[in-house]
Order: C-alpha cells, then sequence, then structure tokens
C-alpha cells in the first residue's frame, strides 16, 4: 500500500519569461518505493515490504507549495528504515509529456527552451483515505528475496569497470564476458530479426560493507520469444522455459533482468545513405526504446532488475546495459568479468546518459513526433530565483 496525501503538478515556464501552464500529475509511485526498499536492504536492513507513504520535500528557498523532491517512508520494518528522498528529475517525462500539450496549444514552439517546477498541494483527507483502501484491495503478495552473503571485494579485485555509473546510489552489477559473447554470437546469426533472452544470476550482500551486489551469471535465449525486425515479444512459453532451465541449472539463480538486441546495420538498408552519414546515425548507437521501456517498467519492475541491449551496427556489436536508478531507468555501467579463454578485446560499451534516449523522429523507423529537444539545456528543473 502506497499513501500519499498530496497532489502533484508541474508548473511550466519559460526561463526569464511568464508562466505557460499547469500539469495535474497522477504519478506512479511504485518504481520509487521500490527502490527505497531496496536502498534499505542494501544499507543492512531487513527486507521491507513494499508498502509506505510519499511526503513533499519543500524547496528550502521557496518554501510550499513548491518542491525539491519527494521522500518515500517505508512500514513494516522495525526499526524503520531512512526515508529515501529522489529528485525533481523523477517527473522528467511528465515535463515532456507536458511540454508537447503547450506545443498542441502553441504557446511553445519545436525546440524552445522551457523550464518547469514540481509543485504540491493537500488534497482533503476523504481522497487519501479512498486512495488507501483501493491500494489496500489490490496489494501483491511478495516472496522473500534470495540473497547470498559473500564479500564483494574479491569480485571488485577480478573485474574492470566499463562505461560509467553515478556513484551516489548505483549497486555495483558483475557481469562476464562469456555472457555478452554468447549473446553477441546469437545476434550476429540471428541477422535482421530481433533476439533475446534473460539475465540469471544472484544478489549478493557484503554485511561488512555494506552493500548488495548483482552477480550475472549466465543468460538463457529466449527459445520461444517472437522475434521481428524491430520487436521482440517474450510469451508465456519463453517464461515457462526459463523456470525449467534454473531448476535444472540447481543453482539458485533468479532472473536479474533481460536483454535483447537491436540490429541496426539492417534497419536503414533501404536508404541511401553515405557511410559517414550511417556512422553519425543515432540508430547506429545504443539507445533505449519507448517500447523496451514500458516492457522493463511493467515486467522488470525491481530495484535490482537490468537490461541489456547489443546492438548490431555497421562497425560491428556493442553493449549497453540499463537499470533503475531512484525509480528511473537509466543506462548504467558495470564490471566486466574477463573470460581467460577468450584472447579477443573486452566488448565495445556504451558510456552513461539519462532516458530516454530513443532515437530521433526523423531516424526512427517508425517516426513519433517529439515537441521538445530532449537536452538538459531545454527541458529541465527551474532553479530557485
Amino acid at each position: 500500500m502506497i499513501v500519499c496525501h498530496h497532489r502533484f503538478l508541474l508548473l511550466f515556464q519559460q526561463p526569464e519569461g511568464p508562466v505557460l501552464g499547469q500539469l495535474p500529475l497522477a504519478p506512479n509511485w511504485e518504481p520509487a518505493v521500490e527502490w527505497a526498499a531496496f536502498a534499505a536492504l542494501r544499507a543492512g536492513g531487513r527486507e521491507t515490504p513494499p508498502h509506505g507513504r510519499v511526503v513533499p520535500v519543500a524547496d528550502p528557498r521557496l518554501g510550499l507549495p513548491y518542491l525539491s523532491g519527494f521522500r518515500v517512508e517505508l512500514d513494516g520494518a522495525d526499526p524503520a528504515p531512512p526515508p529515501c528522498e529522489f529528485p525533481v528529475t523523477y517527473f522528467a517525462r511528465d515535463a515532456r509529456r507536458g511540454s508537447a500539450a503547450l506545443v498542441a496549444a502553441k504557446k511553445l514552439r519545436d525546440g524552445d527552451t522551457f523550464s518547469y517546477r514540481l509543485l504540491a498541494v493537500e488534497q482533503p483527507e476523504e481522497s487519501s483515505a479512498q486512495s488507501a483502501a483501493l491500494a489496500f484491495e489490490v496489494g501483491e503478495e511478495t516472496r522473500p528475496l534470495a540473497v547470498t552473503n559473500a564479500p564483494l571485494p574479491p569480485l571488485f579485485a577480478a573485474t574492470m569497470p566499463m562505461g560509467e555509473t553515478d556513484g551516489s546510489s548505483a549497486y555495483p552489477v558483475f557481469l562476464p564476458q562469456a555472457v555478452l559473447t554468447e549473446a553477441q554470437a546469437l545476434v550476429e546469426a540471428a541477422g535482421a530479426r530481433e533476439v533475446g533472452g534473460l539475465l540469471l544470476g544472484h544478489l549478493q550482500r557484503d554485511p561488512a560493507l555494506p552493500d548488495i551486489g548483482a552477480v550475472v551469471t549466465a543468460q538463457i535465449p529466449a527459445r520461444h520469444a517472437v522475434g521481428e525486425a524491430e520487436k521482440l515479444t517474450f510469451t508465456p512459453e519463453t517464461w515457462a522455459a526459463v523456470e525449467a532451465a534454473i531448476r535444472l541449472r540447481r543453482s539458485r539463480e533468479i532472473i536479474l533482468g533481460w536483454w535483447h538486441s537491436h540490429p541496426a546495420r539492417f534497419w536503414c538498408q533501404d536508404k541511401a545513405c553515405s557511410p559517414a552519414t550511417r556512422r553519425a546515425c543515432s540508430l547506429q548507437r545504443g539507445f533505449f526504446s519507448s517500447d523496451d521501456l514500458s516492457l522493463h517498467e511493467n515486467v522488470f519492475a525491481k530495484a535490482f532488475h537490468l537490461a541489456l541491449v547489443v546492438t548490431y551496427a555497421d562497425e560491428g556489436c556493442h553493449h549497453a546495459l540499463y537499470g533503475w536508478n531512484q525509480g528511473v531507468v537509466q543506462r548504467r555501467g558495470f564490471r566486466l568479468l574477463p573470460d581467460p579463454t577468450d584472447a579477443r578485446p573486452p566488448p565495445t560499451v556504451a558510456g552513461s546518459a539519462p532516458l530516454p534516449t530513443s532515437p530521433p523522429a526523423e531516424a526512427a523507423a517508425a517516426p513519433t513526433h517529439t515537441p521538445i529537444r530532449e537536452s538538459p539545456a531545454t527541458c529541465q528543473p527551474a532553479d530557485p530565483p
């Protein structure tokens, strides 16, 4: 159950300009509560059910109703874990959605710079009580999370960093080179068809640090998945096959996430682009599409769940890892465990970047209108005056 006694909204304005409008929010608090529960577990606490309260955090200079973010206070543990705070950027996707409405209303032009502030107003007790009752009715029973206790420093010593990781909150991920090699071989064999699979492994807790790392041990190909040129669909047979593989392996592994390919080198074959244009094309770089994000948010919603994207570009395969960070899916780094039997150089890994990282509309196979270019200089929370 997630209880919130406030209504949240975004206030839009142009820099040094007038207020453009407001956007009432209907936030999905579950990613934030999941992250708060995982953060408490990483800090050495006991596993906490994802139940709690969402509380606004007042802007230190402007005061209420203006906010610098919000915090999640968890229930169900004794002693209670410390609150977990989240920044205004938790609502960045809502800000982009609001900008589209402003463009449609001709209050902004495509590409205009704008800023947004987060506000909260208290809602009536009747509405809060009704929301709490509804949340209780749809509560989900969860199984205890499988966590093993073992030191993490030996894993750090045996691995090399790949990509970039936000060290302030991102949890360590250890990924064997053999897993990347297997995935890449499947991608190359599939050609223009998307392929994918599930990532298995363990959550390893080091009480001495304290912290928890995700240790990937294997990838299981999604043999019964439906792969097309621009889409991969996991079927019920896919999940049944993966669960059977876990039982057969008898290693007490859990599903840590998923992986899939982007066969970019085949997407633009019918276009008369020069080699230089193709090299610069965003399709040739790693990105997480809106379909990818929707699947991850709905199926891989645990805070430790990962998503590996293997982009089959003109210059070969390169990899990008995504995962949850403070309730938002972002590109992230990891620690690579080299394969001593593989003489090839380490795989190419993309650096970090916030989502969404989908290609521009003009490069996409199914174009979608992006009213405001998604860059910090264009769309950002407003600074206090």
